[in-house]
Protein backbone atom coordinates (compact mmCIF):
# COMPACT_ATOMS: atom_id res chain seq x y z
CA UNK A 1 0.00 0.00 0.00
CA UNK A 2 1.20 3.51 -1.03
CA UNK A 3 1.72 6.13 1.51
CA UNK A 4 -0.19 9.18 0.50
CA UNK A 5 1.15 12.34 -0.48
CA UNK A 6 0.28 14.24 2.83
CA UNK A 7 1.15 11.46 5.26
CA UNK A 8 4.83 11.78 3.25
CA UNK A 9 4.32 16.07 3.92
CA UNK A 10 3.70 15.80 7.38
CA UNK A 11 6.55 13.27 7.65
CA UNK A 12 8.59 14.99 5.84
CA UNK A 13 7.53 18.38 7.95
CA UNK A 14 8.28 16.75 11.17
CA UNK A 15 11.51 15.25 10.16
CA UNK A 16 12.69 18.91 9.59
CA UNK A 17 11.05 20.04 13.16
CA UNK A 18 13.15 17.22 14.53
CA UNK A 19 16.09 18.26 12.64
CA UNK A 20 15.97 21.68 13.52
CA UNK A 21 15.74 21.24 17.32
CA UNK A 22 18.61 19.08 17.70
CA UNK A 23 20.67 21.12 15.76
CA UNK A 24 20.06 23.83 18.07
CA UNK A 25 21.07 21.54 21.37
CA UNK A 26 24.53 20.66 19.09
CA UNK A 27 24.98 24.07 18.55
CA UNK A 28 25.65 24.89 21.83
CA UNK A 29 29.61 24.10 21.45
CA UNK A 30 29.77 24.96 17.95
CA UNK A 31 32.51 26.31 16.19
CA UNK A 32 32.36 29.78 14.91
CA UNK A 33 34.16 33.31 15.93
CA UNK A 34 34.96 33.18 19.85
CA UNK A 35 32.99 34.65 22.58
CA UNK A 36 33.80 38.04 23.87
CA UNK A 37 34.99 38.42 27.85
CA UNK A 38 32.79 39.01 29.81
CA UNK A 39 33.31 42.59 30.94
CA UNK A 40 33.45 43.22 27.03
CA UNK A 41 29.90 41.13 26.51
CA UNK A 42 28.25 43.48 29.88
CA UNK A 43 29.60 46.66 28.09
CA UNK A 44 28.13 45.95 24.61
CA UNK A 45 25.01 45.45 25.86
CA UNK A 46 25.13 48.85 27.59
CA UNK A 47 24.15 50.45 23.96
CA UNK A 48 26.45 53.21 24.44
CA UNK A 49 27.07 55.33 21.55
CA UNK A 50 31.13 56.89 20.92
CA UNK A 51 31.59 60.32 19.92
CA UNK A 52 32.24 60.63 17.09
CA UNK A 53 31.96 57.44 15.79
CA UNK A 54 28.62 55.62 14.94
CA UNK A 55 28.22 51.95 15.79
CA UNK A 56 26.74 48.76 14.12
CA UNK A 57 25.33 45.54 16.02
CA UNK A 58 25.28 42.63 13.82
CA UNK A 59 23.14 40.19 15.14
CA UNK A 60 21.44 36.50 14.54
CA UNK A 61 18.82 34.92 16.79
CA UNK A 62 17.17 32.09 14.65
CA UNK A 63 16.24 28.03 14.83
CA UNK A 64 16.42 27.61 11.09
CA UNK A 65 19.76 26.27 10.22
CA UNK A 66 21.13 27.29 14.07
CA UNK A 67 24.15 25.03 13.25
CA UNK A 68 25.08 26.62 10.18
CA UNK A 69 27.56 29.90 10.11
CA UNK A 70 27.82 32.31 8.50
CA UNK A 71 30.39 34.48 7.74
CA UNK A 72 30.08 38.49 7.99
CA UNK A 73 32.15 40.87 5.92
CA UNK A 74 32.10 45.13 6.86
CA UNK A 75 33.26 46.93 3.67
CA UNK A 76 35.14 43.94 2.61
CA UNK A 77 37.11 43.33 5.70
CA UNK A 78 36.07 40.12 7.58
CA UNK A 79 34.32 40.84 10.94
CA UNK A 80 33.83 36.78 11.88
CA UNK A 81 31.30 33.64 11.65
CA UNK A 82 28.43 34.17 13.04
CA UNK A 83 26.49 31.05 15.02
CA UNK A 84 22.97 31.61 16.54
CA UNK A 85 22.35 34.00 19.30
CA UNK A 86 25.54 35.95 18.81
CA UNK A 87 26.15 39.44 17.60
CA UNK A 88 29.04 41.50 16.60
CA UNK A 89 29.58 45.45 17.41
CA UNK A 90 31.10 46.91 15.18
CA UNK A 91 32.41 50.73 15.58
CA UNK A 92 33.16 52.89 12.30
CA UNK A 93 33.38 56.21 11.02
CA UNK A 94 30.66 58.18 10.06
CA UNK A 95 29.76 57.66 5.91
CA UNK A 96 28.41 54.56 3.97
CA UNK A 97 29.20 50.85 4.95
CA UNK A 98 28.62 47.80 3.04
CA UNK A 99 27.98 45.03 5.22
CA UNK A 100 27.79 41.35 3.37
CA UNK A 101 27.34 37.89 4.63
CA UNK A 102 27.65 33.89 2.89
CA UNK A 103 27.41 30.43 4.52
CA UNK A 104 30.62 28.77 4.21
CA UNK A 105 30.58 27.77 1.51
CA UNK A 106 29.81 30.79 -0.48
CA UNK A 107 27.04 29.37 -2.36
CA UNK A 108 24.24 31.88 -0.49
CA UNK A 109 25.19 35.49 -0.45
CA UNK A 110 23.51 38.72 0.53
CA UNK A 111 24.53 42.25 1.54
CA UNK A 112 23.17 45.86 2.85
CA UNK A 113 24.45 49.19 2.23
CA UNK A 114 23.98 51.73 5.20
CA UNK A 115 24.87 55.16 5.35
CA UNK A 116 25.99 55.75 9.32
CA UNK A 117 26.17 59.14 11.22
CA UNK A 118 28.41 60.04 14.24
CA UNK A 119 26.94 59.10 17.68
CA UNK A 120 24.08 56.70 16.82
CA UNK A 121 23.53 53.14 16.49
CA UNK A 122 22.80 51.17 13.68
CA UNK A 123 21.38 47.24 14.52
CA UNK A 124 21.31 44.67 11.74
CA UNK A 125 19.30 41.28 11.86
CA UNK A 126 20.91 38.26 10.11
CA UNK A 127 17.80 36.44 9.38
CA UNK A 128 18.09 32.36 7.82
CA UNK A 129 15.20 31.23 5.36
CA UNK A 130 13.49 29.24 3.72
CA UNK A 131 15.85 26.13 4.00
CA UNK A 132 16.35 24.63 7.36
CA UNK A 133 19.38 22.82 6.19
CA UNK A 134 21.44 24.89 4.09
CA UNK A 135 20.32 28.61 4.92
CA UNK A 136 20.07 31.67 3.01
CA UNK A 137 21.22 34.47 5.09
CA UNK A 138 19.33 37.49 4.55
CA UNK A 139 20.00 41.31 6.21
CA UNK A 140 17.56 43.77 7.33
CA UNK A 141 18.05 46.99 9.57
CA UNK A 142 16.20 46.14 12.58
CA UNK A 143 14.18 48.54 15.16
CA UNK A 144 16.15 49.40 18.19
CA UNK A 145 13.65 48.18 20.91
CA UNK A 146 13.03 44.77 19.49
CA UNK A 147 17.22 44.46 18.55
CA UNK A 148 18.17 45.45 21.93
CA UNK A 149 15.96 42.79 23.58
CA UNK A 150 17.09 40.07 21.64
CA UNK A 151 20.86 41.30 21.66
CA UNK A 152 20.33 41.06 25.44
CA UNK A 153 20.12 37.35 25.56
CA UNK A 154 23.20 36.40 22.79
CA UNK A 155 26.79 36.36 23.13
CA UNK A 156 28.83 39.07 21.86
CA UNK A 157 31.35 37.43 19.35
CA UNK A 158 35.29 38.34 18.98
CA UNK A 159 35.68 40.12 15.75
CA UNK A 160 38.05 39.12 12.98
CA UNK A 161 37.98 35.88 13.77
CA UNK A 162 36.63 32.80 11.93
CA UNK A 163 36.29 29.03 12.29
CA UNK A 164 38.68 28.55 9.30
CA UNK A 165 41.73 30.84 10.70
CA UNK A 166 41.73 28.35 14.17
Amino acid sequence: MKRSSLTTNIMSIVWWIIISIVSSFLCIGCPGSPSAPKAEQEAAKKFVPEPGKAIIYIYRDTMVAAIQMFRIYLDGGLVGDSKNQAFFRQVVTPGPHQISVSNLRGTHRDSLSISTEAGKIYYIELEIGPNPVSGIPKLKIADETGAQSTIRRCALLQSGTSAMSR
